[in-house]
C-alpha cells in the first residue's frame, strides 16, 4: 500500500470518516467513507456461480473431446507402428500425415482453451462492470463519497460496510448472465 493511502486510511480511522469539506478542498459534499469486500462479493454472487458452473460444463465437454481425439491418435499411431515394423514404404508419407493431424488436434484444442478462458473473463467483466454501477448508484443515493476495498483497511466500526448490500442487490439485478460461448467451444 503507498505511503499516501496509508496515511488516508490513518487520518479517516482517526478522524471517524467524519472528514468534513474544508478538510477535503476538491470536494464540495460532506465527507462519507463505505468499505466494500470486492473479492468477496465477485466470489459469492449468485451469478459467479453460475459463471463457474457454465463454463465447468464447457470444460468438461471439452475433455470428453480431447479424451476422443487421444484414443484416436493412439490408434493412429499403433498403425504407424505397424508399417514401420514392417518397414512398409508408405510409412514416412503416413507418419507425415500423422504428425500434421497431431499438430492440428493441437492447435484446435488451444484455441478452443483460449476462447473458453476469455469467454470466462469477459463475463467476469461484466459482473465486476456491474459491481461498480451498482457501488456508484448506492454512493449517490446515500452520500457516499469515498468507498474503499476491504483488503486496505486495517480497522473500521460497524456501519461503513457495503458489501451484503451490494451483493444482494447483485443477487437480485443479475443472478445469471449470458456468456458468449463462440461456436465449437
Amino acid at each position: 500500500m503507498s505511503a499516501f493511502l496509508k496515511t488516508l486510511v490513518m487520518v479517516l480511522i482517526m478522524s471517524g470518516g467524519s472528514v468534513n469539506s474544508a478538510e477535503l478542498k476538491s470536494s464540495s459534499k460532506p465527507f462519507k467513507l463505505a468499505v466494500l469486500d470486492i473479492d468477496r462479493v465477485i466470489r459469492d454472487a449468485a451469478v459467479s456461480t453460475y459463471i463457474q458452473q457454465t463454463v465447468e460444463e464447457r470444460r468438461t465437454a471439452l475433455q470428453k473431446d480431447v479424451e476422443g481425439y487421444e484414443k484416436e491418435l493412439r490408434a493412429q499411431e499403433a498403425a504407424l507402428k505397424n508399417l514401420q515394423n514392417k518397414r512398409d514404404p508408405g510409412f514416412e508419407k503416413a507418419q507425415k500425415v500423422f504428425e500434421n493431424k497431431v499438430t492440428d488436434v493441437q492447435k484446435r484444442l488451444s484455441g478452443r482453451t483460449k476462447i473458453l478462458e476469455k469467454s470466462f473473463h469477459d463475463a467476469r467483466s461484466q459482473v465486476i462492470q456491474q459491481v461498480m454501477a451498482l457501488v456508484s448508484e448506492l454512493a449517490e443515493s446515500e452520500g457516499i463519497t469515498l468507498v474503499i476495498p476491504k483488503n486496505v483497511v486495517m480497522y473500521q466500526e460497524d456501519g461503513y460496510d457495503i458489501t451484503d448490500r451490494i451483493l444482494a442487490r447483485l443477487d437480485k439485478d443479475m443472478p445469471k448472465i449470458d456468456i458468449q460461448f463462440p461456436e465449437g467451444v
